[in-house]
Formats: structure tokens, C-alpha cells, sequence
């Protein structure tokens, strides 16, 4: 049988902000040599393998920036159901996420507009083959995505045409603790808003 091993990650500071509630980091036991999978598919809760319900709040994507006046930052995205035929089918076990419950309709300001998403996960030092692919799309368009500040893809994943394909292994890219995908979305129409993401995050445990 193989030896566990105590992984500690981080320490907490004293007021929490939500990303630290939402992706804490913690003291974790794993034996070594474990492969792990993290699920970053928006509208769906890995833990219970289930979608969120629509017109709820998605527990792991967060609205870190937007347009709007009357809203504050950072907050969980709200899941929304597709407004209408030119939204895609999201992917499978996935379900789109949006600004608002109901993707800013009749609210967005004069385009372009951007919003920013974040989806934060956490590595233990020393993980090994971190490798991050996934599958984006958005309306309008997906302009660019960021790891841990880093631009890592984009423009692309227009709801109008091919998604946009991320996979990422370069180990620079990544740090021990606390890792956020950041996806920011640009709005060319006065219609709705809305992200939709199916990936993961894979490593194998030190």
C-alpha cells in the first residue's frame, strides 16, 4: 500500500475574499501518484454530477468584471437558458452562465462591451502532467483567456461558428495553490450575453 501524504497549500487570510471561499485550498491527504480531474464546465456541479438549475447561481464561475452600473464585483455567474435558436446547444454537461439570470436582455450598454469570468482551481506543489484543455464559446465572441494573468487563447468561440479549443501543458503556466482561468467576453450586440465552457484540468498528485 502506498504512504499518504499531508499537501499544505496555502494559509487562509483572515477575511476570506470569494475566490478563496469558492476555491479554498486547503490541507489535503492524497496518495501519491493519484490522477485527479477537474471539472471547469459552466452550469454544472462536479461534486454531485449534476447541472445547476437554470435562473441559479453557478458555484464556481465568477463575474469578475462587467459593464453594468448597478451590480458588484467579483459574484457567481448566473445559469441561463438558452434565449433563443442562435444560442448552440451548450456542451454536454454544461449549461450557459451569463451576468445575469437573464443574460443582460435589454440591459447591455452600447457595444462593444466586455465581461470577464473566472474560473478558479487549485494544484498542490509538485503536481505532475497538469494538463488543461477545453472548449469555449460565446456570445458574441470569446476575445481572449487568460491563465494565472498569462494570455493563453483568443479571440474566438463565436456562437456562430467553431468553439474555441484550449490545451495547455506548458508547467510555467501553472503554480502551486491557487490557479485562475479568466475568459473575457466581447458583446458587438444590444441582445444578450452569455459563456459557455466544457473542460478540465488533469494532474497527477506528487
Amino acid at each position: 500500500m502506498k504512504a499518504l501524504r499531508v499537501l499544505f497549500w496555502e494559509t487562509a487570510t483572515a477575511t476570506p475574499t470569494l475566490e478563496e471561499i469558492l476555491c479554498p485550498c486547503p490541507d489535503v491527504v492524497l496518495p501519491p501518484n493519484t490522477p485527479v480531474t477537474i471539472t471547469l464546465n459552466t452550469g454544472f456541479e462536479a461534486a454531485s454530477g449534476t447541472l445547476i438549475p437554470y435562473g441559479s447561481p453557478d458555484d464556481n464561475w465568477i463575474v469578475v468584471q462587467d459593464p453594468l452600473a448597478n451590480t458588484n464585483e467579483p459574484r457567481r455567474a448566473d445559469v441561463v437558458l438558452t434565449p433563443g435558436t442562435w444560442w448552440p446547444t451548450p456542451f454536454a454537461n454544461s449549461r450557459w452562465i451569463s451576468i445575469l439570470p437573464n443574460g443582460g436582455f435589454n440591459q447591455l450598454l452600447h457595444p462593444p462591451i466586455q465581461s470577464r469570468y473566472r474560473y478558479c482551481f487549485c494544484l498542490p506543489p509538485g503536481a505532475e502532467r497538469v494538463r488543461l484543455t477545453a472548449r469555449l464559446r460565446a456570445d458574441d465572441h470569446v476575445r481572449a483567456v487568460y491563465l494565472n494573468g498569462q494570455l493563453v487563447g483568443g479571440p474566438g468561440g463565436s456562437f456562430l461558428g467553431n468553439p474555441l479549443v484550449l490545451s495547455i501543458t506548458d508547467p510555467a503556466l501553472f503554480r502551486p495553490g491557487r490557479n485562475c482561468l479568466d475568459v473575457v467576453v466581447e458583446d458587438t450586440r444590444l441582445v444578450v450575453t452569455g459563456l459557455n465552457v466544457e473542460g478540465n484540468v488533469t494532474y497527477i498528485s506528487p
